[in-house]
């Protein structure tokens, strides 16, 4: 004979089927509706970006208009970012980014990824220092992907450090993997968040530092489709993060660092 109890739990096993079923269409209208917004947005962004490269040639380049321009410029960047970062996580999350690989020496990738930030860290006033093997670390990967994970860590590490802080970029040899370190002296992470960091909308920082949510997820995706994985750690709010990078290497030689500042 079925008791109350019983009926009460075969209700539930129905009804959590339907809940998962919700939650996955739910997430596809959400993919869509990211990769719909940043395929009506690159158009006007165009426009707009050819425009403000005619005004910055043609305006009188007196104290005030430069410092308009500037700060148009800025934003306009910063929208142009937002609008990449929406349609890449929209490819990456449906499957449809496939990745352009050759043999690479992963130093390059952070060369070339220090060279993209250094406008936003000299902005902020941030002291960027950076430690990489003497030796060449080669691994197969996307080189454009590549710099863009870790250019989304120093994003990341400069939008929630202070202006004056300090950011740590590292390159490590672990047990036949790369390991990419960025640590900062910034405001930190709550640890209920760290479990929910890397998923898709989640904002760990304060509201309006223009984070949609979008970076670090596509930081663990690229790193996925590597054979790696991220991961991240905070000893709490105001006491900095730090966010590594695993990835498996081809050759694992012995590498000497090298510190810069």
């Amino acid at each position: 004979m079925e008791t109350r109890q019983d009926s009460r739990f075969r209700d539930l096993e129905r009804a959590y089927p339907m809940q998962d079923m919700l939650l996955e269409s739910e997430e596809r209208r959400i993919e869509e509706f990211l990769a719909t917004l940043a395929h009506e947005l690159r158009n006007p962004l165009s426009c707009m970006q050819t425009a403000m490269d005619m005004v910055e040639t043609m305006l009188p380049d007196e104290p005030k208009a430069h410092e308009l321009k500037a700060m148009i410029r800025r934003q306009l960047d910063h929208l142009v970012r937002l609008v990449e970062d929406l349609s890449d996580a929209s490819s990456i999350l449906e499957g449809k980014v496939v990745l352009k690989t050759e043999r690479l020496d992963l130093r390059r990738v952070l060369i070339d990824a220090v060279e993209v930030v250094a406008p936003l860290m000299t902005e902020r006033h941030h002291l960027l220092a950076s430690r990489v093997p003497e030796d060449p670390l080669y691994l197969k990967g996307d080189g454009m992907r590549l710099t863009q994970l870790v250019v989304n860590l120093l994003t990341n590490a400069a939008k929630f450090t202070p202006v004056g802080g300090r950011i740590e970029l590292r390159l490590e040899l672990q047990e036949g993997h790369a390991v990419i370190v960025v640590r900062d002296n910034g405001i930190g992470i709550d640890p209920a968040m760290l479990p929910r960091l890397f998923d898709r909308l989640v904002q760990a920082g304060p509201v309006g530092e223009g984070s949609m949510g979008l970076g670090l997820p596509l930081v663990r995706q690229i790193a996925e489709l590597h054979g790696g994985s991220v991961s991240a750690q905070s000893d709490g709010v105001g006491r900095g993060s730090e966010f590594r990078v695993r990835l498996p290497l081809r050759e694992t030689p012995k590498a000497k660092l090298r510190a810069s500042n």
